[in-house]
Parts: C-alpha cells; structure tokens; sequence
C-alpha cells in the first residue's frame, strides 16, 4: 500500500480569477497557498485544490464536462443552506439512483461540483 500523505487535484483555469473566486468565496475553502500561477484551496485537511492561470503555462485548456469534483457532507440540508446564500445559480436536492442525496452546481469554468449526503 502507498503510505500517502495527503491529495490534490490540479484544475486548470481560463477565468483564473473567478474560479478563485468562487472556491473561496462561495464554497468557502480557505486558500492555504498562492503564487502568481498557482492558488490552493483546502476543503479538507491534506485534501488540496490546485487552481492554475492556463494562460501562464505551456498546457492547452482541457474541457470543464470531462471533469467532476465530489464532496461527502455530513448534512445535504446544511449545505444547501450554506451554498444557497453564496450561489447565484439555482439550486435543488436530488435524489440519486446510486442511493444520495445531492446538489450540483457549476463553477466559472462550468465544471460540475457536486455536494453529497449517503441516503438511510
């Protein structure tokens, strides 16, 4: 087994800004990390975003759909109440054929973020 330490998952940006943000700001992740190309969210402990400025690097923009950031909550309810005050989008709790609870919204780049709750 890898013994790792912690996880991070790196998302390129054309609206570099607004995606910063929108993980700060409207999702609430505290940025733990910046530099001129680079930005860091932390949702979770050890569990880091990596938001980068694509017009500073070398790499070709990716497409947003091929991309889905999925969070466990404890309350699907808290989180809507949470996210409905910051979110300009509309919002609703769906139920899910794999057995959750969950809201989907999408960030400036138009990648889905999903927030989910195991149904009883």
């Amino acid at each position: 087994m890898l013994s790792i330490l912690s996880c991070h998952t790196v998302l390129y940006c054309q609206k570099w800004k607004e995606c910063i943000s929108f993980y700060q700001d409207v999702l609430g992740f505290p940025i733990v990390f910046a530099n001129n190309i680079l930005v860091e969210v932390e949702p979770k402990v050890n569990t880091r975003i990596g938001l980068i400025d694509v017009s500073r690097t070398k790499r070709k923009f990716t497409a947003p759909e091929n991309i889905i950031l999925s969070f466990q909550v404890a309350s699907i309810e808290k989180a809507y109440a949470c996210l409905k005050e910051r979110y300009r989008g509309i919002l609703e709790i769906k139920s899910h054929p794999w057995g959750a609870k969950l809201i989907e919204l999408k960030d400036p780049e138009g990648r889905i973020i999903e927030f989910w709750e195991k149904e009883d």
